[in-house]
């Protein structure tokens, strides 16, 4: 009986027909090894295909964490280069006399080195209340300070109060604490007395007191006047 641990070249010399040529035997014992080397390659691709999907998928699974954590990061602390943008902001508040006043915009940008400086697009100033009559001041652009509360205006500015008066200008400088404008632009507008224009202006108390300074142009319109009296008209 022969030994497991017989040489393997004896077991091949056993396993070959008698009566082959040494080509023959040479071209076989060629086929064999190619064959053992084939099976040898299965056999470890069976082994190495399984454990490379698995790191793939694991691969996957940590950069999907890790793009995930990034992006909550960047959210928390977004870039100091990237302005903050807020839609619809209101600003809300009293003046030093107890009135309500609300500041609002179609948006607002906050200064990225100058925390207190907000710029607006289409800002609205409302002071006041329905019951008591509102004033509003509106333009295209204003520029918000937080800390002194002084609202700058610019474009197509538009002062309208609860007794009629209709103002525009170009520029309005707003103090929301004291509740008091001034520009130093052309304005004009009217009211129910008749209609004014005027180099530059302010305005007091939310409107209780108007005072026009510069080239004043005015109108008083007389309106039922007794005897159908004409408009009286005053220049300065």
């Amino acid at each position: 009986m022969s030994s497991p641990t017989a040489d393997p070249a004896a077991r091949f010399h056993a396993a070959v027909p008698p009566g082959l040529d040494p080509e023959a035997i040479q071209r076989r014992q060629h086929l064999r090894n190619q064959w053992r080397r084939h099976s040898f390659l299965i056999h470890s691709l069976r082994r190495i295909l399984p454990a490379v999907g698995i790191s793939l998928m694991l691969v996957l699974l940590v950069w999907g964490a890790a793009s995930t954590l990034f992006w909550r990061l960047g959210a928390a602390h977004p870039s100091a280069d990237m302005p903050i943008r807020m839609l619809r902001p209101n600003f809300q508040g009293r003046d030093e006399k107890g009135k309500p006043y609300l500041l609002s915009a179609d948006s607002a940008v906050r200064d990225d080195v100058d925390s207190a400086r907000v710029t607006l697009e289409a800002p609205v100033f409302t002071l006041g209340s329905p019951e008591q009559g509102e004033t509003h001041v509106r333009a295209l652009h204003g520029i918000y300070r937080e800390d002194t509360r002084i609202l700058n205006l610019t474009g197509q500015v538009h002062l309208d109060d609860s007794t009629g008066n209709r103002f525009v200008t170009e520029h309005a400088v707003v103090d929301l604490q004291k509740n008091n404008v001034d520009g130093e632009l052309h304005i004009e507008g009217q009211g129910p007395l008749g209609r004014i224009a005027a180099s530059s202006y302010a305005v007091r108390d939310g409107g209780a007191h108007v005072f026009f300074t510069g080239q004043v142009k005015a109108r008083i319109e007389q309106h039922g006047a007794a005897g159908g009296a004409k408009p009286a008209s005053a220049k300065r």
